[in-house]
């Protein structure tokens, strides 16, 4: 689908689940950024979505692009995205964001990939090694060069809700899907697109790729005020791991009090876009009660 249109963002959107998750993130990224955005979705419930953005979005080049997506492709979704997008100079960013500051460090140049770190995580971290060695009978040579490392606190931990690249990924693009459709489903409920990307990663030190730090792609849990000592300064995006913007405290501080500000002008539609029932139990009472003036879902 890469066609020479410049530069662009672009989101997915799959289904209805995290219609409102993408709405708030355009949002938030129009209040940093004016250029062309598109919305990359299934053809069904996500096109429809999509659409209701579309007719409400007020700022910016905004595009509808329905592809053969289903939620049965789970994790392996993202590593389509190089192939679907309409730009020639592409920032991915998942719905679950929302952009606080300048994106201009993002953008690819001269056909480099851009990669985030999740938080200050580093593969020194047990979690991570363990979800690593999960992949050792599939990819030995390359989970033994990470592990066996004599300095596992070098390797950053990468997440894939943030990143950036030029053309149609090149080499990059290619090795990742190959590699995570070595393992399309996890039972484990690992993320199959981060695993595969965090274990191509030492063949790609050499190449051209930047990985940027937790400023581009900070944790509601893990860097946010009120979660941690030390948060980042600068905090150009907020990463919300799903809905734990509406179930986790040091997520509402930040997420909150931002839907109800869109919920308030109704952008992008906003009020028309379910929430699942048991995140609304999750929300502090006084919030749903103010919530249900706006809500015209339930």
């Amino acid at each position: 689908m890469m066609s020479e249109q410049g530069r662009g963002v672009v989101y997915l959107l799959v289904g209805e689940r995290h219609a409102v998750h993408l709405a708030a993130s355009l949002a938030s990224l129009r209040e940093h950024y004016a250029g062309p955005v598109a919305i990359i979705t299934d053809r069904y419930a996500g096109y429809h979505w999509g659409l209701h953005v579309f007719g409400h979005a007020e700022t910016g080049p905004l595009q509808v692009l329905p592809a053969n997506l289903d939620a049965s492709q789970g994790k392996l979704l993202k590593t389509l995205m190089p192939g679907l997008t309409p730009f020639d100079s592409t920032i991915y960013l998942d719905a679950d964001t929302l952009v606080v500051g300048s994106i201009d460090e993002l953008w690819p140049r001269e056909g480099e990939w851009v990669l985030t770190q999740f938080s200050d995580w580093l593969l020194s971290r047990n979690r991570m090694r363990r979800r690593v060695a999960e992949w050792r009978d599939i990819e030995p040579r390359r989970v033994s060069f990470l592990l066996d490392d004599d300095d596992p606190a070098s390797w950053p931990v990468l997440n894939t809700a943030v990143m950036a690249w030029q053309g149609d990924g090149g080499w990059l693009a290619r090795e990742w899907l190959a590699t995570a459709m070595k393992r399309p489903q996890d039972s484990r409920g690992t993320a199959t697109d981060e695993m595969a990307i965090q274990l191509v990663l030492p063949e790609i030190k050499d190449r051209k790729c930047r990985v940027l730090d937790r400023r581009f792609n900070a944790s509601c849990v893990f860097d946010c005020e009120g979660s941690r000592a030390g948060e980042p300064e600068d905090v150009r995006i907020i990463h919300y791991h799903g809905f734990k913007g509406f179930k986790r405290l040091s997520g509402q501080k930040t997420f909150l009090p931002f839907y109800e500000s869109l919920l308030a002008q109704d952008r992008y539609g906003i009020r028309a876009m379910p929430i699942p029932a048991k995140m609304v139990s999750r929300l502090p009472s006084e919030a749903v009660e103010r919530f249900r003036a706006y809500w015209t879902w339930c």
